[in-house]
């Protein structure tokens, strides 16, 4: 995933978070681990995602992928700081949300 520390452009067909009413629900969407993870995390998606976002608590976009076509992707997140993160999944109009925690 590509890091841009200033902003993340969404696609237009997909909401934003912040407005986006609809919820998915994340457990059939996709799969996260291990929780907690040292940086390094694998993600299984059931379908391709429009957007894959990681967010810090403040809900702040710290990486963003577009048009992702493979289902199993491995993320490493070892760049950043101890705590709680948030993988963000756009599919099909709908977000998804899992928490990851960095040791």
């Amino acid at each position: 995933l590509d890091i841009d520390p200033k902003f993340a452009i969404l696609p237009r067909d997909c909401p934003s978070p912040a407005t986006s009413v609809a919820e998915n629900n994340s457990e059939n969407q996709f799969k996260v681990f291990p929780i907690p993870s040292l940086g390094k995390i694998s993600v299984r998606l059931k379908e391709s995602a429009d957007v894959i976002q990681i967010t810090d608590v403040t809900g702040r976009v710290l990486l963003s992928k577009e048009k992702i076509q493979d289902k199993n992707l491995n993320l490493d997140l070892s760049i950043f700081f101890s705590g709680t993160y948030f993988i963000r999944v756009c599919q099909n109009n709908l977000w998804s949300t899992k928490p990851i925690v960095i040791q």
